[in-house]
Parts: C-alpha cells; structure tokens; sequence
C-alpha cells in the first residue's frame, strides 16, 4: 500500500517547463511516469527514501535524493556534449566551448567511409574552407589549400602528426590509424606553430590502446571505380570535315595525304604506304580508361590499463587505375605505446612505417601527358597495326597514348617511410606538465624510368633509354614544452612556453644511359646500357629552424574569453634577417551564458575575432648568397693564349640577396557559433581577410646585368584573400 507521494516540476535551465521528461524511482524500472504539458510529475511510493532520475533526450541526467521531500523541483541542464569535447590545438588541448580561432573538427567515421587512399582526398567537401584537388592518377600528388591562396609558391598546409610537423605527402598515413583530426584556419589559432602556418594547419592524432582487454579489429572493403562524364571526341568522319572546313577557312583548297583532294574528306583503307596500318574509327576515352578495382584490409589490436597503453596494426591498399596500367599499393604498421609511472611521468611513442609503389602517368599536366596525346591523336588511326604493334598517326607525329601508358606499366615510384615520436611528460605539480617530444620523418625513395625503343607511324624512338634516381631525405624535431592550468574562483588560466628545432638535410642522384640492347626487365639497369653515352647527375640540401612561442588562454566564468600567441623564428635560409616575430590575439564572449539571455531554442551563442601573423621563409636554401660552378662550355678558358689547352674556370650560377626577409601573412576572422534545439542544430560562420606581404618570388634581372643568370630571389608582391564559411551540422 503506497505511503508517499512526491511531486514536482522539471524546466530547462532558464524556467522552461520541459514536456514528457522521464522520472525514475532509481533501481526499480517499475515505478516511474513522465512530466506533463506543464512540466509537473507525481509519483506514488513506498516510502521517502530512494533516489528519483531525471532525463531527457538532450540534456544531462540529474539524481536526486528523496530524503522524505515531497516537493522535489528540478531544472536540467543541456548536454551539449559537442561544447564539451576536447579538441587538440597547438602543443595541447582545449574545450571546444573555449575556443576563440576558427577551428574545424573533421569526422573521422565519415571520411573514413571513403573508398580513396589519401587522407587529403578523404576531407575534400567536409569542411568549408578547404579545396582539394587531385591529379585523379591512383597514389598521384594531392593539393590541400585552405582558405585559398596565400602567396605563389608553396600553398601546402603544415600537418601536424602526433606532434611532428611535416609538409610531405600523407599517401604514407593509413586513414584506419588516425583517432582525431582538427583543421587550424585563422592566423590566431595556428600563429603558434609561426613558419609554415601561413597556410593552415592540419593537426592529425592517431590511434591509443583502449582500455580492457585485448580488443581486435578487422575491416576490409573492395570496390569498383569507373569514370564518367568523358570528353565526346570527334570520329574519322567528323574529324576529316573538320579539317577540310579548316582548310577552306583558311582560303586553301582541301586537300591531305590521307583524306585524299576531293570535295569531301574520304578514309582510306590503309593509312601507309606498306599496308600495315589499317585505318579506324577508335573512341580513346573508352581506350584509356576501365572500370579498375580498389581493395582495402586493416587489422589491429588495441589494449590498455590504468598505468599502459598499446596499439598495433596493420594495412594494405591496392588501387588499379581508371587509366590503364597505373595503380597505387601500400603496406602501413603502426606500434603506439605509452606507460605511467609513478602516476606522475607518461612515456610514450607513435611509430609507422609504410612502403608505396606507385604507378602513374602525366595525365594531369598543361602541354603534356597521356590524355592531353589522347586529344590529339586521331580517330582514325588504329589502337595496332597488323604486327601487334601500337599504331601511330598519320596526320601528327603525337605518340600512341594506349602505347605510351603500356611503355610505362613497370616504372614504378617506390617510398620507405618512417614516421614516428617519443615522448616524455612530466607531471611536476598539479596543473603543471613538463614535455619533451622528438620526432624524425625519414624517406627513402627509387624511381626506375625506363623508355624502351618503339616505332610508330608518326614518330619513333630509336633507342632505349634508363634513367635511375634514388634520394633520401630525413627531417628531424625536437621540441620542448611547459603547460600550466591554474584556476582561481571563475578565473581559469592556461599558460603554456616551448622551444622548437628542426632540422633537415636530403640528398638525391640519378644516373642515364642511352642504348640497350634488350628491352627485357632483366636487362633494365644501367650497367646493361652503352657506357659511352651516359650522364649522372647528384644534389644534396639542409636547412634548420629554431623557434621560441608562448601562449596564454583565460576565460572569466566560461564567458569572457581571450587568448594571445607570440612565436619567435630563426631560420637558416635566410641572410640578415634570419629572425622573425609572429603575434596573435583572439577574444570570444558566449553571450548565452549571460542572465539577460532568454532565447528558449538557443543552447549555445558565441561571437568570435581574431588577428594574428603567420611567417613564410620557403626558398632555395641557399637563395641569399652567391654560387658559382664549373661549366666546360662557358667557363673554361685558355688563359695563357695557348689554342691547344685551356684552364678550368667558374661562371656564376646563383646571384645572391642577403636582404631576403620573411615573407608574412596577416590574417583577421569574425565568427559566429550557435548551437540551437538541444544541440541538435549546429552553425558556424566566419568571415576572413588575409593579406600578404614581402611575397618571397624569383624575379628576373635585368638585360643589361648580363652573365649567365637571369633570375634572383627578392621580397616583392603582396596578395589579398576574402571569405565567408559556412558550416552547418
């Protein structure tokens, strides 16, 4: 027989009376009802003790001890679980609610659902702001640009992978291994990583081991990939009264050794004199592309405990081209581990290793490559002659593009990467941690490029030619940093310093001999080629980068919010002016957290500005001082007036510009956030102005200077970039 009643009314955190809340008698699924139109519940029980549960879809649950009240109000508060999430930001990380830059999450689940083989091509059309192209050949370079162009060179972004800052290709990351991605846009959000930021940054952090018992995963996928929407190219027919109409344009009579002098255009049988290559009517579209499979599988295994961490896996990838004979294969491992000790000192490491074999085709240059042949070649030349062999045109000395992409099935770009961290934090105090980080990205890389001897209609290469390049290139970061939390009442402050060095240095040579006497895969080595006829060719490269950055975020009570970054750099590259000093400020004031706002369907309100600068110094290493080489053309000289013999000598290769400073880009961004209807709706907007300065070109020098060098490199040009973003969740 039921002895106590209790009743109440639930509402939102401002007074509003939420309808059909579930109320709860808490271990005893039995008793319970749900909040009527005004709010209002009531429940019959046993006794006045227990505990009741509140919830409500989009909102925080609430348990309140009964203690014999038989008035029980509650008011929930939203679960705004996207405001709560922690988003990594330079050398740290930061609520999303606090943050003041224009910062974008990607999500790993929906990207991850794409069938490519670059993180770069996963993110095309996930996040306003940021274009990706691609030179659509399997492997083939990616280009990343957000908020658009920054200066004319080198637009890449900076990506930040566990840490290490690398500009590379991220063909080598395995997409299934990465645990968060977040994509720093504005100059006041990624000012603090200074030189290379000026195009945006990509922070990338993969994978721990999950804590439990050894969890393993497998997933694979297969597919077909076909293109569409092909160019529609002209026939034999069309193509010859083309050309007739061209010539009568022109005020000459049509007239052409293939189609013949008559009033119309008339295909022959064959189109040579020996009869071997029989005329045609051939689609080359349809001849250069197919329907080509891509398959994926990844295995891993995930571990953890309080004190330990522990993830390994493994992946494959093959992807054949839509262009015949190109494809993209790769072999990933990766080994992250990290260890407590003394509850007070983490040690860790990220480690992967990668193979990439890459066969690709031109396709996607201006004045050259196989579909730009492709437009070219006429119709009417056959795919073969009689023989079996490809077929050339009669009508242009173009070169068989079907031909060309079957010359070049096994020249293959072969990659060894190494990328990877160890790290120590050291927790001294609370709030105060201690980090050291070193990273190292090593590559090594061989490119086979043979061009075995052919004969076609229209043009012929009478000899086999091998050119051999192998490089390796190591890039090496060290960095240091003290992070401090301290809060004091609604005060809260983040208070963060480091340094920062890196260091690069590659090396590359190539040899080229002309003259094989097999075309066979055995024989494609250089010793097998003519040594009388050959060339060799080797460079090598270093630069380094020294930098010193602080940081301080505050907020007042989670709704005054302010954050300022300096970043001092030194680079080698340049001469006099090797430093430079790239501030930031940024202010946020969430205006739903003020008493005077009462706008029901309205979570979250927040109005963003941030100002900052970003720094470039990417040029030649050695673009600031002079160089001079030994050219037996030009520069050897009979210096004592003998005709029989002369001296070695040097001409000026390089023109130097000590003065050469950093190229700068300062950027300015309004932002909006609104999250509305129990967070269910969220909106981003925000308006951007980036302005560049000292552009660093290579700029040509005047006639009247003479030598043999014609160009040097100068601060010169300033470039202006507007935008508005959008993103809606």
């Amino acid at each position: 027989m039921p002895q106590f009643d209790v009743s109440g009314k639930v509402t939102d955190q401002i007074g509003k009376p939420l309808i059909g809340v579930s109320v709860t008698l808490k271990g005893n699924s039995t008793v319970g009802t749900t909040t009527d139109v005004s709010g209002n519940y009531s429940l019959s029980l046993d006794n006045g003790n227990g505990t009741l549960v509140f919830s409500f879809v989009g909102y925080l649950s609430q348990e309140v001890n009964i203690a014999g009240q038989k008035i029980i109000n509650v008011s929930l508060q939203v679960n705004i679980s996207s405001l709560n999430q922690v988003v990594v930001v330079g050398y740290g990380t930061q609520r999303k609610a606090d943050l003041t830059g224009a910062i974008s999450v990607v999500n790993i689940k929906d990207i991850t659902a794409k069938p490519v083989s670059s993180v770069n091509e996963m993110i095309k059309g996930e996040v306003p702001g940021v274009t990706v192209e691609n030179s659509y050949s399997p492997g083939g370079g990616v280009a990343v640009r957000i908020r658009g162009f920054s200066t004319i060179r080198n637009d890449d972004p900076l990506y930040i992978i566990d840490g290490v800052p690398t500009t590379g290709d991220l063909n080598t990351l395995n997409p299934n291994d990465i645990e968060s991605m977040q994509i720093l846009k504005d100059a006041s959000s990624a000012s603090i990583y200074g030189s290379r930021a000026a195009n945006g940054v990509v922070i990338i952090t993969t994978k721990k081991g999950t804590y439990g018992k050894p969890k393993i995963s497998f997933n694979s996928y297969t597919g077909i990939q076909s293109v569409f929407h092909l160019p529609k190219l002209l026939n034999a027919q069309q193509y010859g009264e083309m050309l007739w109409q061209a010539i009568k344009n022109d005020g000459g009579t049509p007239a052409n050794d293939v189609y013949g002098n008559g009033s119309e255009p008339v295909i022959p049988e064959w189109l040579d004199a020996d009869k071997t290559v029989h005329s045609s009517n051939v689609d080359w579209m349809k001849e250069l592309f197919h329907s080509a499979a891509t398959q994926s599988y990844n295995l891993s295994v995930s571990k953890g405990s309080d004190n330990s961490h522990q993830y390994f896996s493994v992946g494959y990838y093959d992807q054949a081209g839509v262009m015949k004979y190109t494809g993209f294969k790769r072999a990933t491992a990766r080994m992250n581990t990290d260890t407590k000790f003394f509850n007070r000192l983490l040690i860790g490491e990220n480690f992967t290793i990668d193979y990439t074999s890459t066969t690709s085709t031109d396709e996607n240059s201006v004045n050259a490559g196989t579909l730009y042949d492709a437009f070219k070649f006429p119709s009417i030349a056959p795919v073969k002659d009689i023989n079996g062999n490809f077929a050339g045109s009669p009508l242009n000395d173009a070169w068989n593009p079907l031909g060309q992409l079957f010359r070049n099935k096994d020249n293959r770009q072969k990659n060894l990467n190494l990328f990877g961290n160890m790290y120590v934090d050291l927790k001294v105090i609370d709030g105060l941690h201690l980090k050291s980080n070193l990273g190292v990205n090593y590559n090594n890389s061989n490119f086979r490029d043979f061009s075995p001897k052919y004969f076609e209609l229209g043009t012929q290469q009478a000899q086999s030619t091998l050119t051999t390049s192998n490089s390796y290139n190591y890039n090496l970061v060290w960095s240091n940093t003290a992070d401090y939390i301290k809060n004091f009442g609604k005060n809260n402050f983040n208070v963060l310093a480091g340094t920062e060095a890196v260091k690069f240095y590659e090396e590359d040579f190539s040899g080229t001999r002309i003259g094989f006497p097999f075309d066979d895969p055995n024989f494609r080595y250089l010793n097998a080629g003519d040594g009388g006829s050959q060339t060799n060719t080797g460079i090598g490269n270093r630069w380094s980068l020294l930098s010193f950055f602080g940081k301080i975020d505050y907020n007042y009570d989670q709704k005054y919010l302010v954050s300022a970054t300096i970043r001092r750099d030194g680079s080698s590259r340049l001469g006099n002016n090797k430093w430079g000093n790239f501030p930031a400020f940024s202010a946020g004031w969430r205006l739903s957290q003020e008493p005077f706002f009462h706008v029901s369907f309205i979570n979250d309100l927040k109005v963003r500005f941030g100002w900052g600068q970003n720094g470039n110094q990417d040029i030649p290493t050695s673009a600031t001082i002079g160089g001079f080489i030994s050219d037996p053309n030009n520069s050897n000289y009979p210096i004592n007036g003998s005709q029989n013999s002369v001296l070695e000598g040097f001409v000026q290769s390089r023109v130097p510009n000590p003065n050469l400073k950093w190229e700068t880009t300062t950027q300015s961004n309004y932002g909006v956030d609104v999250s509305m209807f129990n967070s269910s709706v969220q909106l981003t907007i925000d308006y951007y102005v980036k302005n560049t300065r000292d552009m660093l070109i290579e700029r040509p020098l005047p006639l009247v200077m003479g030598g043999s060098v014609q160009t040097f490199w100068d601060n010169a040009g300033t470039m202006s970039n507007k935008g508005l973003e959008m993103d809606y969740l």
